[in-house]
């Protein structure tokens, strides 16, 4: 069975409504779009779709972070890291030299300067900067030929790393610094992995972390949510959603309290919706998502206390209802979702597509 270290997706519907496109260059010379300011909560579904820039054709972005004040991260294929300071209305190409030929699906980021990323397969590294992306320090490397990181979390000063299974045990790193230093979780304390599980690296979500704990899913084989318990222990649970083929499964995974959504499918079937997003409690239960709008997707964050907004490369889906009903949202795909603190929501996908929601 293929491994699942290697999925790739192929790009999103070309056509872009309520979009602005952008060329590279012209954004490299400077040129600015104003984009809408960030608003309120939502009382319904948001009308509109992204403003979308095509900010480096030819490389897919799967990689975002929006730690605030405007300040965007953006990672992605061909070792890019773009980084925005003004809300997304510019970008500059702060990628490290070094990892000009890796794919750099995961980042967390701190500020505009503060930043730390990672690839997807091999070399299996980790890559910090401190000044903006003007310098890159390698803090982490696992030389193991399987080593594979799918996703990275932060929460304050601390991150969580997630790597593909490697000898027959998950794959966990956490530090306490900022990704400065790492240690690696036992791989005995971790539940142990089904033969062909693992996580997928499609849009840096499949692993979260927030004053609560650890959480994260996986797909292949079988589809789980495994979390830190209050005790202390990794414990694991089955999640009701299609698995068994290794383009199925969990992709991503969104907590507000107690209550967890998760969305996935089978992303070599993107129009099928059974079994794609389950919304409860760990060690509690789940239950599928109903609604029109499903089918797969790879990132889903939360808008506020009853708002979700799901996404894949077919499309978009919306909940008002903490993620028990979804209703189809826009036409534009996209890999990455993440929700500044001031709540601008910022979408990253193929062929170099950076987006900014539209609350009109």
């Amino acid at each position: 069975m293929p491994s699942l270290r290697t999925h790739t997706h192929s790009g999103s519907r070309s056509s872009l409504p309520a979009a602005v496109a952008l060329g590279w260059r012209a954004l490299a010379a400077g040129l600015a779009i104003v984009l809408p300011a960030c608003v309120g909560s939502f009382a319904g579904p948001p009308r509109g779709d992204f403003a979308v820039q095509v900010v480096k054709p030819g490389v897919t972005l799967r990689g975002l972070a929006a730690p605030g004040s405007g300040v965007v991260w953006a990672t992605g294929s061909r070792g890019t890291v773009l980084r925005s300071v003004d809300g997304g209305s510019t970008w500059r190409d702060v990628g490290p030299a070094a990892a000009a030929g890796s794919d750099l699906r995961s980042v967390v980021a701190w500020s505009s300067t503060c930043a730390v990323v990672a690839s997807a397969g091999q070399p299996a590294v980790v890559l910090r900067t401190g000044d903006g992306g003007q310098s890159w320090v390698e803090v982490l490397r696992d030389p193991r030929p399987e080593a594979f990181f799918d996703a990275m979390a932060a929460h304050g000063d601390q991150v969580c790393l997630l790597g593909d299974p490697v000898a027959g045990g998950m794959a966990l790193w956490r530090s306490a610094d900022r990704g400065a230093t790492w240690a690696a979780v036992p791989p005995t304390e971790l539940p142990k992995p089904q033969a062909g599980e693992a996580s997928f690296a499609a849009g840096n979500q499949c692993l979260e972390l927030d004053a609560a704990g650890v959480r994260f899913v996986t797909g292949g084989t079988a589809a789980r949510v495994v979390w830190l318990g209050p005790n202390g222990r990794w414990r694991a649970q089955p999640l009701p959603m299609v698995h068994g083929a290794p383009s199925q499964g969990a992709f991503a995974i969104a907590s507000r309290g107690e209550q967890s959504v998760v969305v996935g499918g089978d992303y070599r079937d993107p129009a099928a919706a059974a079994g794609v997003a389950v919304v409860g409690r760990c060690g509690a239960g789940f239950v599928p998502s109903q609604g029109a709008g499903l089918g797969f997707r790879s990132a889903v964050r939360w808008l506020d206390d009853h708002t979700l907004l799901a996404v894949g490369e077919q499309g978009a889906s919306w909940s008002g209802d903490g993620g028990r009903t979804f209703v189809p949202f826009g036409a534009t795909g996209w890999h990455a979702l993440a929700v500044a603190p001031e709540g601008c929501v910022h979408a990253a996908g193929a062929a170099g597509r950076l987006g900014k929601l539209l609350r009109r």
